[in-house]
């Protein structure tokens, strides 16, 4: 018995040191991975988008408990530096800030910040997996030859191509296009994107084309346009005398002021007017960011990474639509319509008819 005694004490303390060098090696197996994800915003100027772009990919991140995301954004402002010409003080600052705070995964939001990741993003995050959100077209090829890198393409082709044959499809006694957009080299590339769509189209007897037109003089020329006329709005960052201008801004002024109806294939830019269209949705390109992130943070090599998120969909203003008597029926199948205002009937149907069997019954 004595014996047994001196056995469980020696033992004792053994056990107790393996089970607390197990329960800390479960603890750090189950700690979250703390990462630190830098966001580059290519351009100032696209703050409605980008809104719910970074609300959604910030909910995506940190509602995932495997990895611990530390969320920095820079906003570069590089639209006033068209010529890729980059101050020095933006890159001694971008690398101050790596050398104090070492990232593990750096985002490129829109254009822009695929140029200057592909100018500096090898001397400033070496071997950094990157992730590319919409960039331009012209970058893609560039792009797809880095390592470690995802990209996110734009779904802008897609989106105008159909926004183009729904105008005809809704309305279809319409003889002339006028395409609206801004002058700088954001809107020129949709500009280019939307000028295909058109030409891929059989059905555009008569296009115009309105690029950086000021907005005074864009709102006189809108409201003399024939009644066979629809408008198609892709962007608007500057006009062609330099005034930097925002796409929500010309948006609400066009739609009050054309005597035709406007579609667009940005959803932030619904509820200004605009008919809508088959539209992209930052949300859409923010959880599908998200995702892209989430994997690479986690091991995943890029070249298994697989992304299916649908961006773009059927979606329209119900009031334009009722502004240009366009009957609900025309509409695509799963179309999403907005902001409807609903009858007595429609919003109290079932009490109303509830009622009505009720004095029946009584009578």
């Amino acid at each position: 018995m004595l014996r047994l005694k001196k056995i469980s004490l020696i033992c004792l303390p053994i056990l107790l040191v393996l089970f607390c060098l197990f329960s800390e090696g479960a603890h750090a197996q189950q700690a979250p991975l703390k990462k630190n994800v830098l966001v580059l915003h290519g351009l100032w100027r696209i703050r409605t988008w980008e809104i719910p772009f970074n609300s959604i990919l910030h909910n995506e991140l940190l509602a995932d408990k495997a990895v611990t995301a530390g969320i920095t954004h820079v906003y570069l402002g590089l639209e006033d530096f068209p010529d890729n010409v980059y101050p020095q003080k933006l890159i001694e600052d971008l690398r101050d800030r790596v050398e104090k705070n070492p990232v593990d995964l750096v985002i490129s939001v829109v254009q822009g910040a695929d140029r200057f990741l592909l100018s500096y993003g090898q001397e400033l995050f070496p071997g950094v997996p990157k992730v590319f959100a919409i960039p331009g077209t012209r970058e893609i090829q560039k792009l797809k030859k880095l390592k470690n890198a995802v990209i996110i393409p734009s779904a802008a082709k897609k989106a105008l191509q159909t926004t183009v044959e729904r105008i005809f499809s809704l309305l279809p006694d319409t003889r002339h296009l006028v395409v609206v957009c801004g002058n700088s080299s954001l809107d020129h590339n949709y500009l280019e994107i939307a000028k295909r769509a058109i030409l891929s189209s059989k059905r555009v007897a008569k296009v115009s084309y309105l690029v950086g037109v000021p907005l005074e003089e864009l709102g006189k020329r809108a409201s003399g346009l024939a009644p066979d006329t629809a408008i198609l709005f892709t962007t608007y960052a500057e006009d062609k005398n330099g005034k930097k201008e925002t796409a929500l801004d010309v948006s609400v002024r066009l739609a009050a002021s054309a005597h035709a109806p406007v579609f667009s294939f940005h959803e932030v830019l619904l509820g200004t007017g605009m008919i809508g269209g088959h539209v992209t949705s930052s949300e859409s390109y923010g959880k599908t960011t998200a995702e892209a992130v989430l994997l690479l943070l986690k091991g995943e090599q890029p070249a298994a990474i697989s992304l299916n998120e649908q961006i773009a969909f059927d979606v329209y203003d119900w009031r334009a639509l009722k502004r240009w008597n366009i009957s609900e029926d025309r509409l695509p199948s799963g179309s999403q319509v907005r902001y409807k205002t609903l009858t007595l009937w429609e919003a109290y149907k079932v009490p109303i008819i509830a009622g009505i069997g009720v004095m029946c019954l009584e009578t």
